[in-house]
């Protein structure tokens, strides 16, 4: 018998809820990803600074335990904090704590966290999207009742949850372990704000790179020299920086460079600019921070708006390509 009507038929079948279908998009990414050995592998080196951070802390925990760690501790946090910091925090450990924790994960997130993240999501992102545009994938999506803006959260968490991979679950596991290795129960009093300044640091360098990632991805069925392309501009965005910054003596140099955006947000976060004021800190301290660390940022507000822009532009960007392709 001849089958004349061969279009696609209204779906008739029993839905599950939107969450559901988001998930499944997300779990079956993340999953195909991690079967590639070059990610696990990339994963895992990526958080090998973890353990030295691990170290630091674990000193710091023992410390007021045992004179031989304390002793081993005296000669390592002066290269950190300065030799004036150490002597205070160890004169008044209540006191000096904060500082030293909200400091040490922002010297984690700055120096290890963003370069990690910048370089995962460039192995993890481009072919999310650019392959299901090559190999008509998104047609099924739309055939299975899926909306796009269903398939794009999906697609998001499993960059986020690649980039909270060397960023977020590191940090929350070094806290949690700071916490184990503490003299007493009150440290938990003193540094659990510290648990929120982790999560929103990451959540905005997750966002702008997430997003950013995908829309780039949506833009092209080769992904092959996308990865490239990625690096290459937060690699150009960088020099620009230091060109401006170093020879031009540009002030708004750090607005150019992706990095020093995302570092600004996280350092206003993590309030190193309003902690390092307090009476009690030392000058030297004060002085080490702003040398290393301070001068680099640009205004809070400026880099905020910035990274937020970029990532609703990018997710509506996205939108947009989706929509022209089906």
């Amino acid at each position: 018998m001849p089958i004349f009507d061969q279009e696609y038929k209204k779906f008739e079948g029993k839905r599950r809820g939107s969450l559901y279908r988001i998930a499944t998009i997300a779990w079956q990414g993340i999953r195909l990803q991690w079967k590639q050995k070059n990610i696990r592998r990339l994963v895992s080196l990526l958080n090998l600074p973890l353990l030295y951070f691990g170290f630091i802390f674990f000193l710091i925990g023992y410390a007021f335990s045992s004179p031989t760690w304390r002793e081993f501790l005296q000669g390592v946090l002066p290269n950190l904090v300065g030799r004036d910091f150490t002597r205070a925090f160890f004169d008044e450990p209540e006191k000096f704590r904060p500082v030293l924790w909200s400091f040490l994960f922002f010297v984690y997130f700055y120096y290890v966290q963003i370069f990690a993240s910048f370089l995962l999501v460039a192995f993890v992102g481009p072919r999310l999207v650019s392959d299901d545009l090559k190999t008509g994938a998104m047609e099924i999506y739309s055939a299975k009742i899926s909306s796009n803006w269903e398939y794009i959260l999906g697609k998001f968490l499993v960059v986020a949850f690649y980039l909270a991979s060397v960023s977020f679950f590191p940090s929350l596991l070094l806290y949690v372990f700071s916490l184990i290795l503490s003299p007493s129960f009150s440290v938990v009093h003193q540094t659990i704000s510290v648990v929120g300044k982790i999560f929103f640091s990451c959540f905005w360098m997750i966002l702008f790179c997430s997003s950013a990632m995908l829309f780039f991805s949506s833009l092209t069925k080769n992904a092959r020299y996308l990865s490239v392309g990625w690096i290459a501009l937060w690699g150009i965005s960088k020099f620009i920086y230091t060109f401006l910054r170093e020879g031009a003596k540009v002030k708004w140099a750090p607005l150019i460079s992706l990095e020093h955006n995302i570092s600004t947000v996280a350092y206003h976060i993590y309030g190193i600019s309003h902690q390092i004021r307090a009476r009690f800190i030392p000058k030297t301290f004060q002085d080490l921070v702003e040398k290393h660390i301070g001068s680099h940022q640009a205004e809070f507000s400026t880099s905020f708006l910035l990274l937020f822009i970029s990532s609703l532009v990018c997710f509506i960007g996205l939108k947009i390509r989706l929509d022209k392709k089906i």
